[in-house]
């Protein structure tokens, strides 16, 4: 009950993924750093128990094993520092899969036909990052200033957008290769 009441942040009014809201989780508060922070064996209790509540919440004659989760979450975790997911990315998309918006499952579930759904989530997460990030320098740029020029000592940005700001034209040019 209280994990869909935080959750309800994160949501637009639709029901639809708040992405800047969602985005905008510290890096400290992500899958990777709750390993370091609250330890490999209860977050994975805590991956395991969020995806068992929602293969029992479809009505599939297949759902996914014990093992199968089991396994699931190790995959979660091991992908979890390409894009900084965050606990609240996994829990948004079982409930997306939970009303039925990932697509038909046929009546079962396994490994593969997860992730792949998994990744339709982390893909339209990446590409409202890019659109933000874009967003941003956009807006520095029609205030006059110049990315490349941005001092951080005299005042001009903060710290975390500058890196924001570095991240994204790094990954600008790693696209270009």
């Amino acid at each position: 009950m209280q994990l869909s009441v935080s959750i309800n942040s994160l949501k637009l009014a639709n029901g639809a993924v708040n992405y800047p809201a969602i985005l905008s989780i510290p890096g400290t508060d992500r899958i990777p750093s709750l390993v370091g922070k609250i330890g490999y064996e209860r977050l994975h209790k805590t991956l395991g128990a969020a995806i068992q509540l929602a293969m029992e919440s479809m009505n599939l004659s297949k759902p996914l094993t014990a093992n199968q989760i089991f396994d699931l979450v190790d995959a979660i975790i091991d992908t979890s520092a390409e894009d900084y997911l965050a606990l609240e990315d996994i829990i948004l998309f079982l409930q997306k899969l939970v009303r039925g918006e990932g697509g038909s499952l046929f009546s079962a579930m396994d490994i593969p036909k997860f992730m792949q759904m998994f990744e339709k989530y982390r893909q339209e997460r990446h590409s409202q990052l890019l659109a933000i990030r874009d967003e941003q320098v956009s807006n520095w740029r029609a205030m006059g200033k110049s990315v490349g020029k941005v001092s951080i000592e005299k005042g001009d940005i903060d710290s975390a957008t500058f890196f924001d700001l570095m991240q994204t034209y790094h990954e600008g040019k790693n696209d270009v290769q």
